[in-house]
């Protein structure tokens, strides 16, 4: 009997970048040339659609998903729906909120117009954070594959020789998964032959998996004609093993028994992306949109609660919310941020309609609030004395003595005038360098905190690459003994190490050779970094920036970073917010995620609104809110415990609480975690780093809707 191996191969397309720059036929083509592969040969293929692009087939080219729905529920299936997001993000880079609304809004599409959920995570791209299993387990997942491949980004995740590993969260859950190893072809097709040699691909039933992006366009690598006498010398091949087609998740669910734990900590793994390319202006625009989103949900919610009048003639303005929420997800696809020069930075206007659609809610509920005499006043401008303006340098830098070293100046870039004090205690430095000009802005409305504004206008670009880019030294007067990140759902150790690949074209990215360059010690974050030392604590909070790389007493962050995907198409003026500030001995992570939130968020964003007595609930415990919302009737709540201990959060209301329970990530109601209702109060038992979502009633407080019968006259005689 010959030998077999399993061969599965992912297809994967995407709305955003793919129909920006591809054409509107794009993805109805791309499925046209995969049904012609499945057609003339006996494979299966894993269908790594987004949900964009699915609403996007539902209107142009209905039988294209009439096809997507019959070639994956037929017996035997000739498609398996992999992914799940509405537009295939890079998940570390985005908040909290943003992760839960891609994946949830992007199951509701593959269910609406497939059929079914997804049940297997797969993503060609670099989607991996730690707390992402315990997402995908609440969003009735049951397998995964981490393979991204190398496209615009080099990303880099640890090579396993087992074919299935249990990828865990810090929660203690986990999903069973086909980890990154020798049996994925990272290259591609050309290479499969060559790899049935390789010692993973002698046992019985090896899986062998590659990414396959079909598509019959002319300005395609990928074309059927290309494809398919691979895929049939593959078959045919010389060594006479047979090659038979599976299921991802048929292969893990045969092999998740005993399957070793793989947590893919922050230090054993990096996104190899082009991050700080442009001054991450369009990250800047969804950190505002999603701060403007929650807290204009936050407002709108509450003003549900106390009755007619509503600020709109609805009670809830869940059709503006949800637009904004789609247009915010619209800018957050991968292609929007990694391809920003091609797609011609059409993800920033998304990002903007986003800001104006959840702002007007916003102001339109606090006015309404502030009418009502239900918000409090805005606090008046803080005369608490502030240690931190008498530390500025002569060159504009701010200090710290003995613990934080002049900080503010970019490396390379010089004070080129003695720093000035124009309006309400600003202080503003020209800067210059061989690069070009600038301004530093610092600002001390905090009296723990230092906030700065730095703008860049470049005279002369910097050369390609991170290690090239603007780099801002954060410097502590003696070494560093622990780095804290935060992540989506969590803060959590990083200890940066290692050295790690990140690829630039030479030229034209289509058609030139690529270069590399070695990133050392790099720290991902998603707003902050701790850094400790002997003499105390500093916390550096950007509004966009996630990158820098450690040093003996501190980091580099990476402010701006010329991208040579991007050609010609980079900003020449940058933008950039970051703030300094201290934290007292015995400081937690929920102390680091509220002084993080104060720095930039708007102060009606939920989570400080709710331990500053500027909302209708208040919250203790160890728990940080990441949303507050309306879901029909029931208020929507979700939490995270922030510091890896049991901890029970308590929420309190000005309203008898009728009903509370827990409900999974679709809305479905759960056994875990336990909550219990306390009159005016809920108590929910939060395991260590559990995120929980509530579903939360009150007596007597429902939709009242206008006696419109009483006066049927006026509109019906």
């Amino acid at each position: 009997m010959p030998r077999r191996i399993r061969f599965l191969f992912g297809h994967h397309k995407h709305w955003t970048g793919m129909v920006w720059e591809w054409g509107e036929d794009t993805l109805a083509v791309s499925i046209r040339s995969l049904r012609r592969v499945l057609e003339e040969t006996p494979f299966v293929a894993g269908l790594n659609f987004d949900g964009r692009g699915l609403e996007h087939l539902a209107i142009h080219s209905p039988e294209c998903l009439a096809w997507i729905r019959q070639a994956s529920s037929t017996s035997p299936e000739q498609l398996e729906i992999w992914g799940g997001t509405y537009t295939q993000p890079y998940g570390h880079m985005l908040g909290h909120e943003s992760n839960i609304r891609q994946r949830l809004a992007g199951v509701r599409c593959f269910e609406r117009l497939l059929g079914d959920r997804p049940t297997v995570f797969a993503e060609e791209e670099f989607d991996l954070f730690p707390q992402l299993p315990q997402l995908l387990g609440l969003l009735g997942y049951r397998a995964a594959l981490l393979f991204p491949q190398h496209t615009w980004h080099t990303p880099t995740i640890p090579e396993e020789t087992e074919p299935v590993v249990l990828w865990a969260s810090p929660d203690g859950s986990s999903i069973p998964t086909v980890p990154y190893s020798r049996r994925c072809l990272m290259r591609g097709i050309p290479t499969a032959l060559e790899r049935l040699q390789d010692p993973l691909m002698q046992e019985e039933d090896a899986l062998l998996i590659t990414w396959l992006e079909v598509l019959d366009k002319p300005n395609w690598m990928w074309r059927t004609e290309f494809v398919l006498p691979y895929l049939h010398a593959l078959l045919d091949n010389p060594t006479g093993v047979e090659v038979a087609p599976t299921r991802l998740l048929d292969y893990v669910e045969e092999r998740a028994a005993g399957a070793p734990l793989r947590d893919y900590a922050l230090n054993e793994t990096f996104h190899g992306i082009s991050v700080g390319k442009n001054g991450d202006a369009l990250p800047a625009l969804w950190r505002r949109a999603e701060d403007a989103l929650l807290t204009a949900e936050h407002l709108a919610a509450w003003s549900s609660l106390l009755g007619r009048p509503y600020p709109q003639f609805d009670s809830y303005p869940e059709w503006q919310l949800n637009e904004a929420w789609r247009m915010l997800m619209q800018a957050q696809g991968h292609d929007a941020y990694e391809c920003e020069g091609l797609t011609h930075r059409v993800g920033r206007r998304y990002a903007q309609a986003a800001i104006m659609l959840a702002r007007d809610v916003l102001s339109r509920s606090a006015r309404h609030l502030q009418r009502r005499g239900d918000l409090p006043p805005e606090e008046g401008e803080n005369e608490t004395p502030n240690d931190w303006r008498a530390r500025v340098e002569q060159d504009g830098q701010v200090a710290h003595e003995g613990l934080l070293l002049p900080v503010g100046l970019p490396l390379g870039w010089d004070a080129a005038s003695a720093p000035t004090s124009p309006v309400g205690g600003m202080v503003c430095t020209d800067l210059r360098s061989g690069l070009g000009a600038g301004v530093l802005k610092t600002t001390f409305d905090r009296p723990d905190m230092v906030k700065f504004l730095l703008t860049l206008d470049f005279e002369r670009l910097p050369e390609a690459g991170i290690l090239n880019g603007v780099h801002l030294p954060v410097r502590l007067a003696a070494p560093v003994t622990r780095y804290l990140v935060d992540s989506p759902f969590a803060v959590l150790d990083a200890d940066p190490k290692g050295r790690w690949l990140h690829r630039q074209p030479s030229g034209d990215w289509l058609t030139s050779e690529q270069w590399e360059e070695w990133i050392e010690r790099p720290i991902t974050f998603l707003n902050f970094v701790s850094i400790q030392a002997e003499p105390g604590e500093v916390l550096f909070v950007s509004r966009q920036n996630t990158l820098a790389l450690a040093t003996e007493s501190g980091m580099d962050v990476i402010l701006f970073v010329r991208d040579a995907w991007d050609e010609e198409s980079v900003d020449r003026r940058a933008t950039t917010e970051f703030a300094i500030a201290t934290l007292s001995e015995g400081a937690t992570n929920l102390d680091r995620l509220l002084l993080a939130a104060r720095a930039f968020c708007d102060e009606l964003h939920p989570s400080p609104a709710a331990r500053d007595g500027r909302s209708f609930l208040t919250i203790s415990g160890n728990a940080w809110l990441t949303c507050v919302r309306k879901a029909g009737e029931w208020l929507e709540v979700r939490l995270f415990e922030t510091e890896g201990v049991p901890s029970v959060a308590t929420l309190r209301f000005p309203w008898a609480v009728e009903e509370a329970h827990a409900v999974n990530l679709l809305g479905e109601p759960t056994d875990t975690p336990a909550v219990a209702v306390r009159g005016e109060s809920v108590e929910v038992e939060l395991g260590p780093r559990q995120i929980a979502t509530l579903h939360i009633l009150f007596e007597g407080r429902r939709t009242e809707y206008p006696d419109l019968d009483s006066y049927r006259a006026v509109w019906v005689g």
